[in-house]
């Protein structure tokens, strides 16, 4: 039995391993188009990317903050990991006109965004 158990808890660590590395992979191989593609109001960053990365600082776009609701805090929560990575690929290939302080400010904003819809998806979990 137990050698069972163990078959199946390494089976388990390295499917997800595997998919940890299928998703780097991914993340590494995507260009600024696709990560536009995966926001949910794309259309508000179809320009170039000194101009999109540079709107992303407030997160303002289709889910607004004040917006009610599970699927709104979600939407909020990928959006700010899309904002993220959007943040990791100016560094990585080094856009001229974004310096460190407002890669630094976009990301703050994306894990600050991520912490609020966790707590409203925690308090509509337990009021709900």
């Amino acid at each position: 039995m137990t050698l069972f158990l163990q078959v199946a808890v390494w089976g388990a660590l390295l499917a997800y391993l595997w998919r940890c590395r299928a998703y780097m992979y991914r993340r590494s191989r995507a260009n600024w188009a696709d990560l536009i593609a995966q926001l949910a109001s794309p259309s508000m960053l179809e320009g170039d990317m000194e101009c999109g990365i540079a709107g992303l600082s407030p997160l303002n776009h289709a889910t607004p903050m004040n917006t009610p609701g599970r699927r709104a805090a979600w939407q909020r929560f990928k959006d700010a990991r899309i904002a993220m990575e959007m943040a990791d690929y100016a560094e990585r290939n080094s856009v001229a006109s974004m310096d460190r302080t407002t890669l630094a400010s976009i990301r703050k904003d994306a894990m600050q965004t991520r912490i609020s819809s966790l707590e409203v998806l925690a308090k509509s979990l337990f009021t709900a």
